[in-house]
């Protein structure tokens, strides 16, 4: 029996949610998953597959991105979501709502990246 992966309230993964990361650098320099699965050393077709968080992400692709976009690994990886705050709109919230899971990291969050 394997593990169902955890996901946030919105249902994204560790996966998904550094995939979504990467594809933000992707779109800011103009790079293609083609190019992107070259770095890796994968097909266009897995490196996309990669992207929606279809397929897991090792180590060495984090850093292998990190590198090519001048970031730190720290800057790519999930953040962890403990409680959310509650919905203040909905008059019954008296306090944070516990969840757990997972959410992108802000893009360009370290402020090291170099504009080519």
């Amino acid at each position: 029996m394997s593990a169902v992966p955890q996901t946030d309230a919105s249902g994204m993964t560790f996966n998904q949610a550094l995939g979504f990361t990467v594809n933000q650098y992707l779109f800011a320099e103009h790079m293609t998953r083609e190019q992107l699965g070259r770095l890796l050393g994968v097909s266009g077709g897995v490196a996309g597959k990669k992207v929606r968080g279809q397929v897991g992400w090792t180590a060495e692709d984090v850093a292998a991105v990190a590198n090519r976009f001048g970031v730190a690994v720290d800057d790519l990886l999930p953040r962890r979501i403990d409680e959310a705050p509650a919905d203040s709109g909905s008059g019954g919230g008296s306090g944070p709502v516990p969840r757990t899971g997972f959410e992108p990291a802000a893009f360009c969050s370290g402020g090291r990246r170099s504009i080519h």
